[in-house]
């Protein structure tokens, strides 16, 4: 019946204008069957794992194996969450529909992408045993066709049958396969005319002269696929808006004839459909006004499927389509790849210099719903890692060909592991909302262990060697059938890649062998310069040659340039861009970017040529240092007897120069300032290093996912590992601070934590590894806010606290933008790994600089930092001028074993917790807390996944709070300090700016998670607005410490600290959890951060106090 009803044929009347304008009428027989392909599907039969993955599979009529779990999450752009699949019918057929092309030109990468996505996910339904009935059509008749068609003086019609038959050619050679039906809009003008005439007997459009319009006032749910309102859409259409549309935002159903046009006879008059209409029609008529999938491009989400939404519900009141899915853009130059904008790559283009598959590889290995940035430098790996795949596979199939194998015997339990370890992998990454990167990434390390049972020599010695191979050669092929890239034969596969490697480098293999003899006669005669010559030359455009046994072979590579190939012993090697024959596919280039697959160097490596660095060179005048020349500055810190003559003079003249604002040029331009202004300065730098070095995992996280396959309760889990030393280290770096002084435990906690950056990368497959140096990572950091409340503390009156406190703290913000802003690009181009050397770098660099400080006012400028420390001290004995009245710091890091004994024993621990003031700064730090560090581990992922925004724009956008908490501070903390200072209760003060600090950021979570239909710019300024506004807590919590105790700041900032890092430990696992459970960042991320930012207002407001307290002293409850 089915196939009868798509044979038959409909005569539709057709009317096309004649030259002089008069119409003539034509008939033309229009077929519902999709045409007749001329290719052959690239594809071995698939051989799906079996129930039992150890077991021979068993292949059933569609190639899946019976009995298979059917668990599926696919992110529902409707729902802005991922759901599990639930087709409608669970034992009949799945209904996707996805909009197709409009052939008025060649096809592009970007429609590659999406119909390669779907091609996937078609795929990948059949091989969970779904029946799909998966339709995929033309829009044969559009104003850019007429308009080409105009152009080009062509028929409409034959000009997109011809660029239709182009595309199903394209999608042959990318091996996605045909749909089961490919409608045509000119086959189905009854049925769009029927659907219309519905909609207008539903009142929810009106006719306009011809026209017919559909009326979005009619339809109160318009708006909630895109999350638009009403007030912010305009017409939706490819023309310009029409004056008579009761609503700008109303859209064409029926377009009236014009002349030169084709058109269809309608109630309305001729005329043809518009452009949301034709889906509508072609769906319900194939699958029914309701069905499971709806699948197109992100572009498409407004105007046309918000569009057929409101239509289809229109015709039909039950018309309901459970899960609409979007792929993300390609972009070039960060601008969407589209034919209107002209920055299109075709794939015709693309295939003349690479393999199809080569391309399909480069779409799979990022996930279809982020962008992917079209680069040369990326289809050179993918077509690298193509080569490699495949040449594996091949030598696997010839090695199992020649020798005999006992098929009948059990495999190894080391390749049955294996064998299972690739079947989770691959199962668990496409069922979460299909990982292809992910599932790719799950065959690197078979296919290493299929190089070593095939090379090396311990791997031929391997029982069931030949058994081993071909089990996991089974598996592979399943996963290469299941993403499409599965070819007919390795070997014809490898020769073309071969092919498209000379063609790129534009040489013949003729001309290639002829090297190779080159450089075998040059090594025979001991010319090893000329025959790297050779080798240099072939691996720049991308020919690496194999030195084996019998002889030299080549193979495609990445292209080297001759720096590379300077750092290829290193293991440094890169893709590079070659000259201009390929720019013919970039139109304007692309961002570099780093590949996550790389291959090895040439056996082969290049000389380097030794590097001689200049060492640090002192100029001295004279001998000995006895006299007579012109210093610099500098010099005469490294001469002692420069130093010693004016030792006893810097203190006084350094001071005069604070006092009299003296004028002179300075280099470096603080060796004027105060040193408190220094150290306060400098602990600053420490804490912008230090949130560089906290937040590059939040960035990295998601590569580091992509490659070992984490989901998100593991990669909360590493992240939150580093709240555990930050946890575990507060109180002992708060009595630290107190024994040692601030300034050395400071020192002692960036060189702590910079090299444990350092180290995340090796440690990074080893999960204990990876977790303990993020724990050490936590443990430098954790010491640190002690060690500057203590530096605070001791050294700023209460006058300028506020604002010390704000510089010091301020610094993390500052550090989360720099680590935001650079750690992307760092990424893309050398690395998720590099950034953490990077980084950690930065730290011992600062350790140094720090030094150097520290030495100098230890002995050129000791008696100023003294001189500072004991004026204030002959004036501390009332306190109020806000200095410390104990020891000095330096002479802390004196004390015996046995006075820190009895330093510990001295602290009044019972004291602090019967105050009710310390509780209200726990719990408030606590309440902040749980906020900060869930916002700040989560929202790069919640940017990328939940706004769709790609690796550097969730990163630039996770910029924004940390920049507006600059802004915010340079504000709250001459606000708070001038109140101050004006006679205002320190107390009220401190409340004020906490409970801003507070209601702020809750407020604006909530308008962020309700559904108010916002646009992803609109939550992510609501999210700016409230965590910067959170910021104000450095000038009431973070200044609380110090207002009460000087002398036990650090210890007391220690003890909230502490708390204040369980929602690292807890919050941000937490967070991974209830993401991975209900898929719901407003009850993941925002609830549990409003509900404490909440009560810890009301706490604070209750409890909350700045007055001075005697902790030393047994006393009442305060």
């Amino acid at each position: 019946m089915a196939a009868a009803a798509r044979r038959a044929a409909g005569l539709v009347p057709l009317l096309l204008s004649s030259p002089s304008g008069a119409r003539t009428p034509l008939r033309r027989a229009l077929s519902l069957i999709p045409p007749p392909r001329s290719y052959r599907l690239l594809s071995h039969p698939a051989r799906p794992f079996s129930t039992s993955p150890f077991s021979a599979s068993a292949s059933s009529s569609n190639g899946a194996a019976a009995g298979r779990t059917r668990e599926l999450q696919l992110y529902n752009t409707k729902s802005r969450k991922k759901e599990h699949f639930r087709p409608r019918a669970p034992d009949g057929e799945v209904g996707m529909y996805v909009c197709g092309v409009t052939p008025y030109d060649d096809s592009h990468i970007g429609h590659a992408r999406a119909y390669v996505a779907f091609d996937v996910l078609y795929r990948y339904l059949r091989y969970l045993d779904y029946e799909v009935r998966y339709v995929r059509n033309f829009t044969d008749i559009d104003d850019k066709i007429i308009a080409r068609a105009n152009q080009l003086g062509e028929d409409p019609f034959s000009l997109s049958k011809r660029f239709s038959d182009d595309f199903l050619s394209d999608m042959a050679n990318l091996q996605c396969l045909p749909p089961s039906v490919e409608p045509r809009v000119s086959d189905h003008i009854d049925q769009i005319i029927n659907m219309i005439k519905q909609i207008l007997d539903n009142s929810c459009a009106y006719v306009v002269g011809g026209d017919v319009y559909f009326s979005v006032d009619n339809f109160p749910g318009y708006g909630e696929l895109s999350g638009r309102k009403l007030d912010d859409n305009r017409a939706g259409e490819r023309v310009a808006v029409d004056e008579r549309k009761r609503n700008p935002a109303d859209f064409a159903l029926w377009k009236a004839a014009k002349d030169g046009e084709p058109w269809w006879d309608s109630p309305w008059g001729p005329g043809r459909p518009g452009w949301h209409i034709e889906c509508s029609a072609m769906s319900a008529h194939y699958l029914g006004h309701s069905f499971d999938i709806h699948g197109g491009g992100e572009d498409l989400i407004f105007p046309h499927h918000e569009n057929e939404i409101a239509q289809s519900r229109a015709a039909c009141c039950d018309s309901s389509i459970n899960y609409w899915i979007h792929n993300g853009f390609v972009n070039v130059n960060s601008q969407k790849m589209s034919k209107s904008l002209g920055n299109f790559i075709t794939i015709r283009k693309v295939i003349e210099m690479y393999h199809p598959l080569a391309l399909r590889m480069f779409l799979l290995g990022t996930h279809y719903r982020s962008p992917i940035n079209y680069t040369i430098e990326q289809l050179n790996v993918a077509s690298d890692r193509l080569y490699y795949t495949y040449q594996t596979l091949r030598d696997c199939e010839e090695s199992c060909q020649q020798q005999q194998k006992n098929s009948g015997d059990s495999l190894p339990a080391n390749t049955l592991n294996y064998i299972q370890k690739l079947h989770d992998e691959f199962v668990t990454s496409m069922s979460d909302d299909l990982h292809t990167s992910v599932a790719l990434a799950a065959i690197s390390e078979p296919l290493k262990v299929m190089n070593d049972l095939l090379h090396t020599r311990k791997g031929k010695k391997q029982e069931k060697r030949l058994e081993s191979l071909s089990a996991l050669e089974d598996k592979i092929r399943v996963v290469l059938s299941v993403l499409g890239l599965l070819p007919s034969s390795y070997h014809e596969a490898l020769q073309q890649l071969r092919d498209k490697a000379l063609r790129r480098a534009s040489i013949t293999e003729e001309h290639v062998l002829q090297k190779i003899e080159e450089r075998t006669a040059a090594r025979k005669a001991k010319q090893y310069e000329k025959s790297d010559e050779i080798r240099k030359e072939l691996a720049a455009v991308g020919i690496a040659l194999m030195d084996g046994p019998e002889g030299t072979t080549w193979r495609p590579s990445l292209p080297l340039s001759e720096e590379e190939g300077v750092l290829a012993p290193h293991g440094m090697a890169a893709s590079a861009l070659q000259p201009e024959r390929h720019l013919l596919l970039l139109a304007g280039g692309g961002g570099r970017h780093r590949s996550l697959l790389r291959m090895p160097p040439p056996r082969a490596p290049l000389p380097h040529r030794r590097r001689h660095w200049p060492r640090a060179v002192r100029v001295f005048s004279g001998d000995g240092g006895g006299g007579g020349g012109f210093a610099s500055a500098v010099e005469k810190r490294s001469v002692p007897g420069a130093v010693g003559e004016d030792q006893g003079a810097r203190v006084e003249e350094e001071l005069e120069g604070v006092a009299a604002g003296a004028l002179e040029l300075r280099w470096p331009p603080w060796q004027g300032l105060a040193d408190r202004y220094k150290l306060i300065g400098a602990t600053s730098l420490a804490f912008v290093i230090c949130n560089m070095d906290k937040v590059n995992l939040s960035v990295a996280i998601i590569p580091m996912s992509h490659q070992y396959g984490w989901n998100s309760s593991t990669a909360g889990l590493v992240q939150s590992s580093f709240f555990w030393g930050y946890a575990l280290s507060q109180l002992p770096g708060g009595w630290l601070a107190k024994s040692f002084g601030g300034r050395k435990v400071l020192e002692i906690g960036v060189v702590t934590w910079s090299l444990a950056t350092a180290i995340i990368p090796v440690a990074a497959g080893f999960m204990p590894g990876l977790v303990l140096s993020r724990i050490l990572v936590g443990i430098g950091e954790g010491v640190s806010p002690s060690a500057a409340t203590d530096l605070i503390a001791r050294s700023i009156p209460l006058q300028e606290r506020s604002r010390a406190v704000a510089v010091v703290f301020g610094g993390l913000s500052f550090g989360s933008v720099l680590g935001l802003l650079f750690a992307p690009p760092i990424i893309q181009n050398l690395g998720w790994e590099s950034v953490f050397y990077i980084f950690g770098l930065l730290g011992i660099i600062w350790c140094l600089g720090f030094e150097s400080l520290k030495e100098q006012q230890l002995g050129d400028n000791e008696g100023l930092l003294s001189y500072f420390y004991f004026a204030d001290l002959e004036q501390s004995s009332t306190g109020s001028d806000g200095l410390v009245s104990s020891a000095v710091s330096s002479e802390s890091s004196d004390l015996s074993l046995e006075d820190l004994r009895n330093s510990l024993k001295d602290v009044p621990w019972g004291a602090f917790f019967k105050s009710k003031a310390v509780w209200a700064m726990i719990y408030a730090h606590f309440c902040g807390s749980w906020g900060h560090y869930t916002c700040l581990s989560w929202l790069p992922t919640f940017f990328s996944e939940e706004l769709n925004l790609n690796l550097t724009e969730a990163a630039w956008v996770s910029v924004l709070p940390p920049l507006g908490s600059m802004v915010i501070t340079s504000i709250a903390a001459p606000f708070a300090d001038n109140l101050i200072s004006n006679g205002v209760d320190t107390t009220k003060v401190r409340k004020i700016c906490q409970t801003i600090a507070f209601v702020s950021p809750a407020t604006f979570m909530m308008l962020s998670s309700v559904d108010l239909g916002l646009p992803p710019w609109e939550i992510v300024a609501f999210l700016t607005s409230g965590l910067a506004l959170s910021s104000f807590a450095l000038s009431g919590l973070y200044c609380t410490h110090q207002d009460i105790s000087r002398e036990y700041a650090s210890i007391l900032l220690g003890i909230t600290n502490t708390v204040g890092a369980v929602p690292g430990i807890v919050g941000v696992a937490l967070t991974g959890y209830l993401l991975d459970s209900t898929h719901s960042w407003s009850i993941s991320l925002f609830a549990p951060s409003i509900f404490f930012y909440l009560t810890g207002t009301a706490v604070w407001l209750a409890f909350a106090s700045s007055e001075p307290q005697d902790f030393s002293k047994s006393g009442p409850e305060s």
